[in-house]
Order: C-alpha cells, then sequence, then structure tokens
C-alpha cells in the first residue's frame, strides 16, 4: 500500500476517535444533568423552616385549602400550580409559576413570576418580577386565594 493511503486510512481512524470521545462526552454531559435534576427537589425540601407562616384567609378557587389552614413556610417558596412549586395551589386562577415568597433573615419578599391574573399586597398589584416587601397580617393575594403572613409558633 502507498503512504497516500496509509495516510487517509490514520486520518479516517484519527476523525472516528474523536468522533467516540465526544459522543462519550455528551452522554456523560447528559447523565449528570439528569441526576442534577433528579437531585434539586430533594435539596429544595431541606430547605430550613423560616420565622413565618402563611394562613389561609380564602381559599378562592384552590379545593384542598380551608380558611384558617396554616401552610409552613421555607426560607424560599415558589407558589403555583405546577407540581414542582413548594406550595402547590391548583386553583382556577392560579399560573403554573405564580409568585415567589422569600426571607432574607428579616424581612419576606413577594415576587410575581409574570403569572396572568397577578399578585396584590393589601389590595395593590405587584409588579412583575419585582421583589416588594411583605409586612406580617397584610393580605397576599395570590389569583383569587387570599392569605397572611403570620408568625411562627
Amino acid at each position: 500500500m502507498s503512504s497516500l493511503a496509509w495516510n487517509a486510512i490514520l486520518l479516517g481512524w484519527k476523525w472516528l476517535l474523536i468522533l467516540l470521545v465526544y459522543s462519550a462526552l455528551l452522554i456523560l454531559l447528559f447523565a449528570v444533568r439528569r441526576e442534577m435534576a433528579r437531585a434539586a427537589p430533594a435539596a429544595r425540601q431541606s430547605l430550613p423552616l423560616a420565622a413565618g407562616k402563611l394562613q389561609v384567609i380564602q381559599p378562592g378557587s384552590v379545593q384542598k385549602l380551608y380558611p384558617g389552614a396554616i401552610l409552613n413556610l421555607h426560607t424560599d417558596n415558589q407558589l403555583g400550580a405546577a407540581r414542582d412549586n413548594d406550595i402547590i395551589l391548583d386553583g382556577t386562577f392560579i399560573s403554573g409559576h405564580h409568585a415567589r415568597l422569600k426571607w432574607d433573615g428579616d424581612t419576606w419578599w413577594v415576587e410575581d413570576l409574570g403569572s396572568r391574573n397577578g399578585t396584590y399586597i393589601a389590595g395593590k398589584p405587584c409588579l412583575q418580577r419585582t421583589p416588594q416587601a411583605l409586612p406580617p397580617r397584610v393580605p397576599l393575594q395570590v389569583g383569587d386565594a387570599i392569605f397572611e403572613l403570620v408568625d411562627a409558633e
């Protein structure tokens, strides 16, 4: 065989080896990403409880809530109808990822996550994607459900 033929064969094997290495790296990347996605909900559930609870004032269209019910809060809580939220509110007027309620160690903050029917503090609409302070015992409306922040007991 000529030198030119051997060079062509070696070049082909080199590209095949490069293709196999990159394929293995891609498979490894997808496997790690899948494992991290599985571990994320478990890590989120292990967040410490914060100094506050959410009390239901009016459940609106949320079937599983009743007036007076107490919901425990973590330091970072996502509220909405989707199953990956920390607090699932499966009401008619509540978006999949409706709002976030976050404790910074001193103040509770509410952020509307781009919901269709809005989030309200004391009857005033929250600006989307802009955290606003939520004082205790002030009505928080998420869709058509109304809550109040109460101290942990």
